[in-house]
């Protein structure tokens, strides 16, 4: 029987689910187009100003001069702190840029630590990525295919052959990227240790297909990111998914990023709220490639500023612009426009290649709200992780909750929302 998002969760001990947004699809779609592609942002005379000095993060900028009315932003922090009231939550961290300055950075209340219940919530916190791991594990896949070690089209035994057995030898890396493999119910359990990790593949490769490859979507929890990093692994020679990962994507970004548990526990943020305390840390998905990484709230921005700044950091290319277009091409254009033709439910989400792509939603779980744009891209974590990238308004937007709201999509998109309804023309 197929695994749902949900019960992956309830079997990690978790709670609710997270992916891609419901509701619509792209405009872009119902106009004839077969492909979404987020691109670099459109320069304006207010971009250009805040941006001649590097689009990195490591600068702050005033709210006006960024293009953000102060005090319709600062409406946004007073609808954070009313759902944490209405909801109950602990506390819960926003940071928002533009033109890859940091424009607005507030936090709220506390957090669960191992050893508390009430840790004041600040930007030093470590915190539990859970899905939001899936776009830094495309993005680390993306910079292999563009130096030619993977392939997206090539079918997985090809990295890894003992993956073919029980009909799978013609499932490819980009359908275990974009969901649509077959195998959402394959086990694979914590990949912390590399005798853990070496443990999780045999079981993976055994399980069978529970539907055709390609016929449809359906959220892989962790498999899917699993098997590409493991297909990584074999074509590098990289000792582990953290090394690789550290020498291609957070080095460079210069983040505090890992998929290894914080040393300082103190500054360790848990989400959701620990059964007792202290809390043993013994998740169920650490080290999976597509739920394990922790990070800051900058950390995760700065992932997303990367894709708006179409590839660069610092001056160096870590992904060419024809190959981050590939990231973001909607994969199944056709297929979710022929459903819209015939007046049908489309079999098909709106997923890129490791990240979700808003198109035409106008609210789901991802938070893309309706007043981002239809280039608008990201990935959410359970219900506590939402991350944004508007290209057309050169906007980013990190928000984390530190316990998972019961109203997640109002939270989520309600904060999105208020923070592009800031924006001055």
């Amino acid at each position: 029987m197929s695994t749902t998002r949900r019960e992956f969760l309830k079997n990690a001990g978790l709670g609710a689910a997270a992916i891609f947004g419901s509701g619509g699809l792209a405009r872009a779609i119902a106009s004839g187009l077969t492909a979404t592609t987020s691109a670099p942002a459109k320069e304006s005379s207010t971009m250009n100003a805040i941006s001649a000095s590097g689009r990195y993060l490591n600068e702050r900028v005033d709210p006006k001069q960024a293009g953000f009315d102060p005090v319709k932003l600062a409406a946004a922090d007073e609808f954070v702190a009313a759902e944490l009231a209405k909801f109950k939550l602990p506390g819960a961290g926003l940071m928002v840029s533009r033109g890859g300055k940091i424009v607005h950075e507030r936090y709220w209340g506390t957090c669960y630590t191992r050893d508390r219940a009430d840790a004041s919530f600040d930007g030093s916190f470590m915190n539990m990525f859970y899905s939001f791991s899936k776009m830094i594990t495309g993005t680390v896949i993306c910079m292999m295919v563009q130096d030619g070690l993977l392939d997206y089209d090539a079918p997985v035994c090809k990295y890894i052959p003992e993956f073919a057995q029980n009909g799978k030898d013609a499932i490819t890396l980009r359908q275990l990227l974009n969901h649509s493999a077959g195998i959402p119910s394959a086990p694979v359990g914590p990949a912390y240790t590399v005798e853990q990790w070496k443990a999780a593949v045999a079981p993976c490769c055994a399980c069978k297909i529970e539907w055709p490859p390609g016929s449809k979507t359906q959220y892989h929890s962790t498999c899917g990111t699993f098997l590409a990093g493991e297909a990584a692994l074999r074509v590098t020679g990289e000792a582990d998914w953290e090394t690789l990962c550290h020498r291609r994507l957070f080095a460079p970004l210069q983040s505090t990023m890992s998929y290894k548990i914080p040393a300082d526990l103190d500054h360790f943020a848990l989400t959701t709220k620990p059964a007792k305390f202290p809390a043993p840390l013994d998740y169920g998905w650490l080290g999976q490639p597509g739920v394990g990484c922790f990070g800051t709230l900058l950390d995760g921005l700065k992932v997303v500023q990367l894709h708006l700044n179409n590839g660069v950091w610092n001056g160096q290319v870590l992904l060419k612009s024809e190959f981050l277009a590939k990231m973001h091409e909607l994969q199944f254009a056709r297929q979710i426009a022929k459903a819209r033709v015939q007046g049908i439910k489309s079999d098909y989400e709106f997923n890129g290649l490791g990240v979700g792509l808003r198109g035409d939603t106008e609210s789901g779980w991802s938070g893309f709200g309706n007043r981002t744009s239809p280039r608008a891209f990201g990935h959410p974590g359970i219900g506590t992780v939402m991350s944004v990238g508007d290209p057309d308004a050169d906007v980013g937007i990190m928000f984390l909750a530190t316990d998972e709201p019961k109203g997640v999509v109002e939270v989520r998109d309600g904060v999105t929302n208020h923070v592009m309804a800031a924006l001055v023309g």
